[in-house]
Protein backbone atom coordinates (compact mmCIF):
# COMPACT_ATOMS: atom_id res chain seq x y z
CA UNK A 1 0.00 0.00 0.00
CA UNK A 2 1.06 3.46 -1.07
CA UNK A 3 1.58 6.20 1.93
CA UNK A 4 -1.10 8.39 -0.28
CA UNK A 5 -3.38 5.19 -0.21
CA UNK A 6 -5.68 5.58 2.56
CA UNK A 7 -7.95 3.18 4.04
CA UNK A 8 -11.12 3.46 6.14
CA UNK A 9 -9.55 0.68 8.52
CA UNK A 10 -6.42 2.85 9.04
CA UNK A 11 -8.31 6.05 9.72
CA UNK A 12 -10.37 4.34 12.09
CA UNK A 13 -7.15 2.64 13.58
CA UNK A 14 -5.18 6.06 13.60
CA UNK A 15 -8.17 7.54 15.60
CA UNK A 16 -8.31 5.51 18.54
CA UNK A 17 -4.63 4.94 18.83
CA UNK A 18 -4.68 9.19 18.76
CA UNK A 19 -7.48 9.28 21.10
CA UNK A 20 -6.32 6.69 23.74
CA UNK A 21 -3.10 8.45 24.03
CA UNK A 22 -4.44 11.99 23.60
CA UNK A 23 -6.96 11.75 26.20
CA UNK A 24 -7.53 7.96 27.68
CA UNK A 25 -3.30 8.02 29.07
CA UNK A 26 -4.35 11.66 30.82
CA UNK A 27 -7.02 9.96 32.48
CA UNK A 28 -5.59 6.77 33.59
CA UNK A 29 -2.42 9.56 35.12
CA UNK A 30 -5.18 11.46 36.72
CA UNK A 31 -6.86 8.29 38.60
CA UNK A 32 -3.41 6.63 39.68
CA UNK A 33 -2.26 10.20 41.11
CA UNK A 34 -5.77 11.43 42.58
CA UNK A 35 -8.54 8.55 42.23
CA UNK A 36 -11.78 9.03 41.26
CA UNK A 37 -12.55 12.59 42.88
CA UNK A 38 -9.46 14.01 41.08
CA UNK A 39 -10.12 12.17 37.50
CA UNK A 40 -14.02 13.92 37.96
CA UNK A 41 -11.95 17.12 38.44
CA UNK A 42 -9.86 16.35 35.56
CA UNK A 43 -12.78 15.77 33.18
CA UNK A 44 -14.66 18.49 34.43
CA UNK A 45 -11.37 20.71 33.79
CA UNK A 46 -11.77 19.93 30.19
CA UNK A 47 -15.14 20.70 28.96
CA UNK A 48 -14.07 23.53 26.73
CA UNK A 49 -17.32 26.37 26.92
CA UNK A 50 -19.89 26.62 24.04
CA UNK A 51 -18.46 29.92 22.94
CA UNK A 52 -14.73 27.80 22.11
CA UNK A 53 -16.90 24.65 20.69
CA UNK A 54 -18.70 27.27 18.35
CA UNK A 55 -15.74 28.74 17.68
CA UNK A 56 -13.70 25.73 16.78
CA UNK A 57 -16.69 24.94 14.29
CA UNK A 58 -16.83 28.60 12.83
CA UNK A 59 -13.14 27.51 11.61
CA UNK A 60 -14.02 23.89 10.39
CA UNK A 61 -16.22 25.65 8.42
CA UNK A 62 -14.46 28.75 6.99
CA UNK A 63 -11.75 25.69 6.12
CA UNK A 64 -14.40 24.03 3.85
CA UNK A 65 -15.03 27.60 2.61
CA UNK A 66 -11.40 28.26 1.64
CA UNK A 67 -11.03 25.10 0.07
CA UNK A 68 -14.03 25.62 -2.03
CA UNK A 69 -12.95 28.36 -3.21
CA UNK A 70 -9.47 27.59 -3.86
CA UNK A 71 -10.13 24.31 -5.69
CA UNK A 72 -13.29 25.35 -7.91
CA UNK A 73 -12.79 29.08 -8.80
CA UNK A 74 -10.53 30.34 -11.40
CA UNK A 75 -8.80 33.22 -10.30
CA UNK A 76 -7.18 34.74 -13.57
CA UNK A 77 -5.42 37.50 -11.59
CA UNK A 78 -2.26 35.80 -10.24
CA UNK A 79 -2.10 37.65 -6.54
CA UNK A 80 -5.83 36.42 -6.10
CA UNK A 81 -5.12 33.21 -6.60
CA UNK A 82 -2.10 33.10 -4.35
CA UNK A 83 -4.09 34.96 -1.97
CA UNK A 84 -6.90 32.15 -1.88
CA UNK A 85 -4.12 29.55 -1.52
CA UNK A 86 -2.36 31.24 1.17
CA UNK A 87 -6.01 31.82 3.12
CA UNK A 88 -6.06 28.16 2.39
CA UNK A 89 -2.81 26.61 3.69
CA UNK A 90 -3.80 29.20 7.13
CA UNK A 91 -7.30 27.61 7.49
CA UNK A 92 -5.98 24.30 7.05
CA UNK A 93 -3.47 24.62 9.87
CA UNK A 94 -6.38 26.13 11.99
CA UNK A 95 -9.33 24.72 10.91
CA UNK A 96 -9.10 21.07 11.94
CA UNK A 97 -7.93 21.58 15.32
CA UNK A 98 -10.98 20.34 16.22
CA UNK A 99 -10.15 17.18 15.14
CA UNK A 100 -7.85 17.32 18.97
CA UNK A 101 -10.61 17.68 20.51
CA UNK A 102 -12.54 15.02 19.77
CA UNK A 103 -9.80 12.47 20.25
CA UNK A 104 -9.51 13.97 23.74
CA UNK A 105 -13.11 13.29 24.45
CA UNK A 106 -13.03 9.90 23.00
CA UNK A 107 -9.94 8.73 24.87
CA UNK A 108 -11.25 10.09 27.98
CA UNK A 109 -14.77 8.74 27.77
CA UNK A 110 -13.22 5.28 26.63
CA UNK A 111 -11.37 5.21 29.96
CA UNK A 112 -12.98 7.03 32.16
CA UNK A 113 -16.25 5.70 33.23
CA UNK A 114 -15.60 2.21 33.78
CA UNK A 115 -13.05 3.29 36.87
CA UNK A 116 -16.43 5.00 37.84
CA UNK A 117 -18.61 2.09 37.47
CA UNK A 118 -16.15 0.32 39.56
CA UNK A 119 -16.10 2.28 42.34
CA UNK A 120 -20.03 2.65 42.47
CA UNK A 121 -21.44 -0.16 40.30
CA UNK A 122 -25.12 0.84 40.47
CA UNK A 123 -27.87 0.56 37.49
CA UNK A 124 -27.73 4.16 36.20
CA UNK A 125 -24.24 4.26 36.24
CA UNK A 126 -24.01 1.26 33.77
CA UNK A 127 -26.28 3.50 31.50
CA UNK A 128 -24.04 6.31 32.00
CA UNK A 129 -21.49 3.76 30.84
CA UNK A 130 -23.07 3.10 27.89
CA UNK A 131 -24.19 6.73 27.21
CA UNK A 132 -20.08 7.70 27.57
CA UNK A 133 -19.07 4.70 25.07
CA UNK A 134 -21.34 6.37 22.29
CA UNK A 135 -20.57 9.24 22.42
CA UNK A 136 -16.79 7.92 22.37
CA UNK A 137 -17.35 5.93 19.28
CA UNK A 138 -19.36 9.61 18.05
CA UNK A 139 -15.98 11.44 18.44
CA UNK A 140 -14.05 8.50 17.12
CA UNK A 141 -16.41 9.20 13.97
CA UNK A 142 -16.55 12.20 13.81
CA UNK A 143 -12.60 12.75 13.78
CA UNK A 144 -12.38 10.20 11.53
CA UNK A 145 -13.96 12.11 8.80
CA UNK A 146 -12.17 15.13 9.61
CA UNK A 147 -9.42 13.34 9.55
CA UNK A 148 -10.32 12.49 5.96
CA UNK A 149 -11.32 15.98 4.92
CA UNK A 150 -8.06 17.32 6.22
CA UNK A 151 -5.99 14.30 3.73
CA UNK A 152 -8.34 15.57 1.03
CA UNK A 153 -7.78 18.85 1.46
CA UNK A 154 -4.48 18.70 1.62
CA UNK A 155 -3.17 16.13 -0.68
CA UNK A 156 -6.23 16.40 -2.74
CA UNK A 157 -6.77 12.42 -3.10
Amino acid sequence: MERNQVTPKSFIFREIICSLLLGGIPCILMLQDSGVVGLVIFLKSMVPPNVLSYYLCFLVLSHFIFWFLNCYFYSPINSISQLKTRLHQISDQIGFSLIGVYRVIAGALLIAPPSMVIVEPTFNNFIFLGACYFLSISSIAISCYLSYWQSKTVTGI
